[in-house]
């Protein structure tokens, strides 16, 4: 999902005629192979563009949830019925900057924390990057910053992790239906993230390896 909102985002300007997402040689390596085949196919590109604004932003069914990157339940209160982007208005120039639009990218993204001054991490593209992805299924009051940073990076430290960034999203408790993720990058495969928690689909990081979760009952 945060593939299809980032090409989506490729091809639609703002108010200012910018580019939601901007034309930039990094973002373009990301997504140049279907930028390539739109390009060449006009009557595609217009198909499936208008194809990932109707595809669905999460599932609850079964007593179990589906989501790209992050169930917060703030964020799914206020979509209440809408689950498509188009549903939630997407089109309009300003919709990264509106509360629905916002909501929409915490969920298919997931909530990233900016790391301390003199702090980073390395991107899949080798780049610095400031801000880290966390692990939302772990109770931040009970951990650092360096264990609630996906992937877990030895090098951060061991400082409270609330009293580094605050209540930026909300804990999954274990009380809560099973949820099923994919979108993130672990060193090894993780196994189940918490008792109701499972990554279906993740990156293993240092290879162009993607893994996949597998139930084996129980």
């Amino acid at each position: 999902r945060n593939h299809e909102f980032n090409l989506l985002c490729w091809y639609t300007s703002d108010q200012m005629d910018n580019y939601l997402r901007p034309h930039t040689e990094k973002n373009a390596e990301v997504i140049i192979r279907s930028t390539e085949y739109f390009d060449r196919d006009p009557d595609a590109k217009e198909m499936y563009l208008e194809w990932f604004q109707r595809l669905p932003i999460r599932i609850e069914m079964n007593g179990a949830r589906f989501v790209h990157a992050y169930w917060g339940q703030n964020e799914v209160d206020l979509l209440a019925e809408r689950n498509s982007l188009k549903a939630c208005g997407w089109g309009d120039p300003a919709f990264r900057k509106l509360p629905v639009g916002i909501s929409v990218e915490l969920l298919i993204k997931g909530p990233e924390v900016r790391l301390p001054q003199g702090y980073h991490t390395i991107d899949r593209q080798g780049s610095k990057r400031k801000k880290a992805r966390c692990a939302w299924w772990k109770d931040g009051r009970r951990h650092s910053l360096r264990d609630m940073i996906v992937p877990f990076t030895e090098q951060l430290p061991e400082i409270p992790y609330r009293d580094e960034i605050g209540e930026l999203h909300e804990w999954y408790a274990p009380d809560q239906p099973p949820v099923f993720i994919g979108h993130y990058g672990f060193k090894e495969y993780p196994g189940l993230l918490s008792a109701n928690v499972a990554c279906v689909d993740y990156v293993q990081k240092g290879t162009k390896s993607i893994g996949a979760y597998r139930w084996n009952g129980g």
